[in-house]
């Protein structure tokens, strides 16, 4: 057999392509398409996210910490576990403080449980508050994120709003 009539042989005319190279494409896009067919499938209903608590840790002239504690209610009949979170604050219509989170929390099937996640904000943020509040502004908050459920694919980012009065 030459070299050229072997497996691995160069296409006359496309150098630089095996001979197979068709035959991957198609492959792959097979492989692809059967994933996202399996995401759609899934059937993972959101959990609900709810704000319980907001609630000054540490404030100092340089750090200024906000435990936000979130109730993440189940829908589903099966358990989600979830790896990670991203948080945003804002106190009475500004952006105030950020934080994210690594913890893992497994909720039960028709289930819920509370996490709390420490978020930062910084002096001028502070400062706005102030003058809102100055000015007779009724306190409160909006949060949202993202929540990071694992799923038999892979990781899935699903976003949560919530607002209301404070105190």
């Amino acid at each position: 057999m030459r070299r050229s009539e072997g497996i691995g042989a160069r296409r006359a005319g496309r150098p630089g392509l095996p001979r197979f190279a068709g035959a991957l494409r198609a492959f792959l896009g097979v492989v692809a398409f059967f994933a996202v067919s399996a995401c759609a499938t899934l059937g993972i209903l959101e959990p609900s996210v709810s704000a319980v608590s907001v609630r000054p840790v540490v404030l100092t002239a340089l750090e200024q910490r906000i435990a936000v504690t979130l109730r993440i209610a189940n829908p589903n009949d099966f358990g989600l576990d979830i790896d990670g979170f991203t948080v945003d604050l804002a106190l009475n219509g500004r952006d105030f403080a950020t934080g994210v989170s690594q913890e893992r929390i497994q909720i039960p099937r028709l289930g819920e449980t509370e996490v709390q996640i420490v978020v930062g904000s910084d002096l001028g943020s502070w400062l706005g508050q102030l003058d809102a509040l100055l000015k007779g502004a009724d306190p409160n908050y909006a949060v949202q994120g993202r929540i990071f459920v694992l799923t038999p694919i892979g990781r899935t980012a699903i976003g949560f709003s919530d607002a209301g009065p404070l105190g």
